[in-house]
């Protein structure tokens, strides 16, 4: 498609190549995904309550509660169409052009280092997977870092000095987004030493720093020096736990794929290896060993550098591990059809084959994602509701105190503290504030140690409470009783 210009007006081209069709469909597949699950989530997490409360304080200045070894920058990305609206149902089309974007990318990547063929089933099996689809209406930076990261190599693979810049510009963006995302790097030296490539190609790794100058100017405006972010992040993912949720295992990945991925998949996943494997001669090779030293490198560093284990982590390698099981597909098909092929006449046997085999493999991905994003759409809604009342009933000025800083900070816009040790210190506390009035207590978290002395406690006053069908408690908010 392109646009010529003539003498007094401009003559749209509309003659698609077979790559640009290919690609408005996945898109478009996409974009009907996410439009059918739009709404479909009610409530946030505790980690994009963290992000999108950072947002209000930038476009608003409102107060916000994020983790000190948070990065920063995918706030500020949404902040930026913040400024037009904050609102969640705005921001969440931001989320649908994210999702987009990287079906389109995972596409053009997988087809630079593969071909075609691979590329389609792998984008098609990456598209339909269902935790891809539950986490791109969250707000959360697996996919966003994805983005960044097939961009990065998008460029890469041009391979000239310019985009060679540009790849590690949106490296550097990818890994201060989300700082994991640092494994690709290893990845993509190996790629370059492999292709012998001249130092003048290296000048992507310098250029990686530019992606982490928003977080280090964050790090000196708060007092600190530039890397504190990044040390912190790392030095309290990897310290060791006893207790919490989503805890687990090294083998934890290993036994969940079939879950993540499908057991099809994972079968195919095998034959794919073992095929590119028996290929690592051929001019693949250095195609192969760059995706595999990325899923190898991402996989190993959340089974044994952090003890905090969820299915959401694997999302960055999906692209590439589907492109092995893309390819185990593709030999699978042509070994059937090739045993088929005198007793059915047919010239596309293969491509029906293939489609049978992404048919099962989406069926059961897109049924097993509706169901999870059904069930879990609607979890911590009741924290937007209480907290929405409470900003309402609530000076500007006033602090919350809080065992859900993010989620308070977030619906309330106001500033929070966390609950001191006791109850005397409490007491002090609110005597000693005028400005703290109100107490904000999030069931799905873990309560004060001596929240049992609030019950029938007459120097608080119950404001609203929020129930689960069983009638279980989730939000209670109360208010303190001034004498």
């Amino acid at each position: 498609m392109k646009i010529t210009k003539k003498k007094k007006y401009y003559e749209l081209d509309l003659n698609l190549s077979k790559a640009q069709i290919i690609t408005l469909i996945l898109a478009a597949m996409s974009l009907l995904i996410n439009l059918f699950y739009f709404s479909a989530n009610t409530g946030v997490w505790w980690d994009e309550a963290e992000y999108l409360s950072f947002v209000n304080h930038i476009v608003k200045g409102s107060g916000y509660s994020m983790w000190e070894g948070r990065a920063i920058l995918y706030p500020l990305i949404l902040s930026v169409f913040g400024f037009i609206s904050t609102s969640g149902f705005f921001l969440r089309i931001i989320l649908v052009l994210i999702s987009c974007a990287t079906v389109v990318l995972t596409f053009l990547v997988i087809n630079a280092l593969f071909k075609e063929k691979i590329a389609i089933i792998a984008t098609l099996l990456f598209l339909t997977n269902n935790l891809f689809n539950f986490f791109s209406i969250r707000f959360l930076t697996g996919i966003p870092s994805l983005l960044f990261i097939l961009l990065g190599v998008f460029f890469f693979l041009k391979n000239n000095t310019r985009n060679r810049l540009y790849a590690g510009l949106f490296i550097g963006v990818a890994v201060a987004m989300r700082f994991t995302s640092v494994f690709i790097i290893p990845a993509l030296i190996l790629h370059d030493l492999l292709s012998k490539s001249d130092i003048k190609k290296y000048v992507w790794i310098p250029a990686i720093l530019l992606g982490f100058v928003p977080t280090g100017v964050f790090d000196l405006i708060n007092g600190n020096l530039p890397w504190t972010t990044l040390y912190t992040f790392f030095t309290q993912s990897t310290m060791q736990r006893e207790w919490g949720m989503n805890l687990g295992d090294w083998t934890y990945y290993l036994t969940s794929s079939p879950h993540i991925m499908g057991v099809f998949t994972v079968i195919f996943f095998i034959i794919g290896g073992i095929v590119l494997l028996s290929k690592l001669k051929s001019n693949l090779n250095k195609n192969i060993l760059f995706i595999s030293c990325f899923i190898i490198l991402h996989l190993l560093s959340y089974s044994f550098l952090t003890p905090l284990k969820e299915e959401r982590y694997m999302i960055p390698a999906l692209p590439f591990i589907f492109s092995i099981a893309a390819a185990g597909i593709v030999s699978i098909s042509a070994t059937i059809s090739k045993s088929l092929k005198k007793t059915i006449k047919t010239p596309h046997l293969k491509s029906i084959i293939n489609g049978i085999f992404i048919l099962i493999i989406a069926y059961g991905s897109l049924s097993s994602g509706y169901t999870m994003i059904n069930q879990l759409g609607s979890s911590y809604s009741a924290l937007g509701e209480a907290g929405n009342y409470l900003k309402t009933i609530t000076a500007n000025d006033e602090i919350i105190i809080t065992n859900a800083g993010p989620h308070t900070a977030y619906y309330t816009e106001r500033k929070v503290a966390g609950f001191p040790d006791n109850m005397s210190a409490l007491y002090e506390l609110l005597d000693s504030n005028p400005k703290i009035n109100f107490l904000f207590f999030s069931f799905y978290e873990t309560l004060p140690n001596y929240m049992q002395e609030f019950v029938n406690n007459t120097r608080f006053n119950v404001v609203s409470s929020y129930a689960s069908p069983d009638n279980a408690p989730i939000v209670v908010v109360l208010k303190y009783l001034r004498e």
